[in-house]
């Protein structure tokens, strides 16, 4: 078992200044934009968020991002996407891969109903672009540490819903103080050293090595911690052992 060192897990918040985007969308009471950004794949749960909109009774639209790893699956997330009321809009975007900040912070939340995240990168993703979080318990992520994100209990229909409804009926005012709330969190996260550090502990299933679109090379770990597998993206200095 290997246990990895990681510094400045997330770029995007070295970067980040904690600035609120002036040219936020106006959140409108009775309306929700979600932004869903992740692979394609049964462990991430998209399934499950499209089966609870469906549901709802406002007007929801959520955009996907994320390359499609099961067919199989995506063909099941395709059928209800064909059945949605008129309420909802659902967008598939293809994979993304260039300002995801500014991409996520068009939207009013980033939703993730994931089976299991060893860090959650894009969570931290969502909360540098000053977007709140909808996500699992299923994650290192807890209530309190930053109010701007929604831990709400895997598989719980009645509390997603609840959660959903929420940011819904919020007014631009509302919404806007969460904004504020994950600005702030990025501003203590950019002067606090040990937030930028992490520790995982998993074995090595398999290293293959990727070339970004503008050809600079990364690495890429497999890697299991028994209870799932999941992937480590290794970029210059970012890694430690």
């Amino acid at each position: 078992q290997l246990i990895f060192t990681i510094s400045n897990v997330s770029k995007s918040f070295k970067e980040s200044k904690g600035a609120i985007n002036a040219s936020f969308n106006t959140k409108k009471i009775g309306e929700l934009s979600l932004i869903y950004l992740a692979r394609i794949h049964p462990i991430k749960g998209l399934y499950f968020v499209l089966d609870l909109l469906k549901n709802s009774k406002d007007r929801v639209s959520l955009d996907i991002f994320g390359p499609i790893e099961d067919v199989e699956y995506w063909n099941a997330c395709q059928a209800i996407i064909l059945s949605m009321p008129k309420n909802i809009s659902i967008n598939y975007g293809g994979s993304y891969n260039k300002n995801i900040i500014s991409l996520i912070s068009s939207y009013d939340a980033l939703i993730l109903h994931t089976a299991g995240e060893n860090y959650g990168h894009v969570i931290y993703e969502s909360i540098a672009a000053n977007t709140p979080v909808i996500v699992s318990d299923r994650t290192p992520w807890t209530p309190d540490k930053c109010d701007a994100v929604y831990v709400i209990p895997f598989g719980s229909v009645s509390d997603w819903m609840v959660c959903i409804n929420i940011l819904s009926d919020m007014n631009n005012t509302q919404h806007y103080r969460l904004r504020q709330i994950a600005q702030q969190y990025v501003l203590d996260f950019n002067h606090n050293d040990e937030s930028k550090e992490a520790n995982v502990a998993a074995t090595l299933l398999k290293v293959q090595e990727r070339k970004t679109a503008k050809g600079n090379s990364y690495a890429v770990l497999k890697l299991t911690d028994l209870n799932s597998v999941f992937e480590l993206f290794i970029f210059s200095d970012m890694l430690e052992l």
